[in-house]
């Protein structure tokens, strides 16, 4: 046996992170739901898609405004208090769907969006926290499983609801999974010493040393972001929104297209899985060939994903293009994110992965609201045009700020 055949791999499955799959998988399950019969739900109160992406864009600000500081209080004072807030927020204000007119639903989404500026920065660190860093593309991977998972069973239950017992019953069921989320987090900040996620070694919430590199961006950013996790915000957030684009849209698509809503159906669970089995090889495979391969690579399928919608080709080249981005973000985002791990100053971890976990609502929040306003100026396929070019500058960023050699497996 080689040396290297015996070394033996540093444990990832400890109790701690297996309850941070089982919370993920439940919060995100909840989020799944609001996602997908929320437009509808506009719709049917007499909304546009203008309006769509204002909520979305009104569900996006709070996070974009909040993670940064709240990534740095998770390097303070750890993450428990923390994370038990954000499924809490989300969870009542599913509850608070039930009653809301068109005129409320921006507010109640941005009472929900403070709720996951809690709930996502403490999971993105706590999964850098509970992972061996020789194991972090793979640690993400499973991560992002857990949350394609959740986005795989969400949706055809939140369609099922909607149309049987209606809006109020989908909004109930997103609330109780929200709330089960929280009773597993509240385990989470219970398990024993040995799978406890404690603050970092070091984590002071002082800035961290900056160099050459990284002066301009403080000068930019100030005091709010972490600038060694600002370009990987920007590969993951224009990947991310063409990958917005083609799931949050796909409502307003279905009805421009005049289908029956019930295609969304099989358009959810196909990306679901794609993505849910592309996540765990993805991470993996940054492990092995590097960060940067592993990102260029998913770029590069997410571009052929977008020119396949392009094409007048219906509900199949929809589904089609849809299930080739899915491939395309279940390469792009474990190894993006297990980058920024690599590249977090020390005592920074929570402020580096607030920063680069922003993207997520940038391209939902953003993206959101000029998908909305392209679709609703000049309709498809303008969107997946402009898409098409943020995957040209994702490509650049990603070329320039990953060597070679980052994240592989010595």
């Amino acid at each position: 046996m080689s040396a290297a055949a015996g070394v033996t791999r540093p444990p990832l499955w400890t109790h701690g992170f297996r309850l941070l799959l089982v919370s993920t998988f439940l919060g995100w399950s909840a989020e799944a739901m609001i996602r997908t019969v929320l437009p509808l739900r506009i719709l049917d109160l007499g909304g546009d898609a203008a309006t769509v992406g204002i909520v979305a864009l009104a569900f996006a600000l709070p996070t974009l405004l909040l993670r940064p500081p709240i990534g740095r209080r998770i390097d303070r004072t750890g993450h428990g208090r923390i994370h038990r807030i954000g499924p809490a927020v989300a969870g009542a204000a599913s509850l608070a769907f039930v009653v809301s007119g068109l005129l409320l639903v921006p507010f109640v989404r941005a009472v929900q969006g403070i709720g996951w500026a809690c709930y996502g920065t403490a999971n993105n660190v706590a999964t850098a926290r509970l992972a061996p860093p020789a194991r972090r593309g793979e640690a993400s991977g499973l991560f992002n499983l857990a949350y394609a998972v959740g986005f795989l069973a969400g949706p055809p239950l939140a369609l099922a609801l909607y149309a049987g017992p209606g809006a109020a019953a989908t909004f109930l069921a997103a609330a109780l999974l929200a709330f089960l989320a929280l009773g597993v987090v509240d385990r989470l900040a219970r398990v024993t010493p040995g799978a406890r996620i404690e603050p970092l070694p070091g984590s002071s919430g002082v800035p961290a040393v900056s160099g050459p590199s990284t002066r301009g961006l403080r000068r930019i950013a100030g005091a709010w972001l972490e600038p060694a996790a600002v370009p990987l915000l920007v590969v993951a957030g224009l990947v991310l929104a063409g990958e917005a684009l083609l799931l949050g849209f796909a409502a307003v698509w279905t009805r421009q297209a005049g289908l029956p809503d019930g295609w969304l159906a099989l358009l959810f669970p196909v990306v679901g899985i794609l993505n849910a089995v592309t996540q765990l090889a993805g991470g993996r495979l940054s492990d092995r060939v590097g960060r940067r391969r592993a990102v260029i690579a998913g770029i590069g399928i997410a571009a052929v994903g977008l020119g396949v919608a392009i094409l007048p080709l219906g509900a199949p080249g929809y589904l089609a293009a849809a299930a080739v981005y899915a491939v395309a973000s279940g390469l792009v985002v474990p190894a993006a994110t297990a980058a920024a791990m690599d590249r977090a100053p020390e005592g920074r971890m929570g402020a580096t992965l607030a920063t680069y976990s922003m993207a997520h609502q940038l391209a939902a929040g953003i993206g959101g609201i000029a998908w909305g306003l392209l679709i609703a100026s000049f309709g498809f396929p303008w969107p997946f045009i402009v898409a098409l070019a943020g995957l040209g500058i994702a490509l650049l960023a990603a070329r320039r700020v990953l060597s070679p050699e980052a994240g592989v497996r010595g």
